[in-house]
């Protein structure tokens, strides 16, 4: 709740959240706290092995529409090439532009960890990019956030790799293609896990939230950042420690989390 008072973000995503009773407790926290009012989004994944779900926060100006879950249809379960994202939130948000609203939609996922998990997420990517490849085409405002567990850099990722696929580059067509925008960060600054040069945390989003309209205010991308200070207390957990002795370290050195937030903001232009 703390952290989060400090940055302040109009929609915070999270990843494996036990429920939607947390991230309620979470708000009431935030509000009493620190005089802060959001609301929560959750709906029960079906990842029935870990009992891990994905869910959201938000503030004004933003305002929610809707919220859902892909399905994966039948006819692709016999196809070796899919794989199910059991743990993924899509939320529709407005947000006011001038006279207007522009839709925004923010599809957070969690995707299967590790380096044994690597073929089952290459699978993943592309039910994920199957899913959201004609929003991008019709030009809409999407944003794809998470932790993807990718073992690979923003800077060497292949067109092959789970985030090549996600993000259109499988495909010859441009016109499906995400940005990813932690290219935008400097290269010292990727790092968003405890683990030295591991980058599992991403956010992509759509060309149209990249290019300005200089006809008409529209909502534009502005900047990136990894905020580690808000996770890191004192130095960094030694990851053996953190993992295994949790509870042993005191309250005021223990990090909040082995992942970094990643925060990208927006501004109407």
């Amino acid at each position: 709740a703390q952290r989060i008072a400090i940055a302040r973000p109009t929609v915070v995503a999270f990843q494996e959240v036990e429920n939607r009773r947390v991230l309620w407790y979470l708000t009431r926290a935030i509000d009493r706290e620190h005089s802060l009012s959001y609301r929560e989004l959750s709906l029960q994944s079906r990842d029935h092995y870990t009992e891990q779900d994905v869910g959201m926060l938000f503030r004004r100006p933003a305002d929610a529409l809707l919220t859902s879950q892909f399905s994966m249809p039948q006819r692709m379960r016999a196809d070796n090439r899919y794989s199910d994202v059991t743990k993924h939130l899509l939320a529709v948000f407005e947000f006011p532009v001038g006279d207007r609203v522009e839709r925004v939609a923010v599809l957070n996922v969690h995707l299967r960890s590790g380096v044994q998990g690597t073929p089952v997420r290459l699978r993943q990517a592309r039910l994920l990019h199957h899913w959201i490849s004609a929003a991008i085409q019709r030009g809409e405002h999407l944003i794809v956030l998470g932790d993807f567990n990718t073992e690979q850099r923003s800077d060497v990722t292949q067109d092959q790799s789970e985030l090549g696929i996600l993000s259109g580059r499988e495909t010859q067509a441009t016109s499906d293609d995400l940005i990813d925008l932690n290219l935008r960060l400097p290269p010292d600054d990727r790092q968003t896990h405890l683990l030295p040069d591991r980058q599992f945390d991403r956010i992509f989003c759509t060309p149209s939230l990249v290019i300005d309209d200089p006809q008409r205010p529209d909502l534009v991308f502005r900047s990136i950042k990894v905020r580690s200070d808000l996770a890191i207390q004192g130095q960094p957990d030694d990851s053996q420690r953190h993992w295994k002795h949790y509870w042993q370290i005191p309250d005021d050195q223990r990090d909040l989390s082995d992942h970094y937030p990643v925060i990208a903001t927006f501004e109407v232009r």
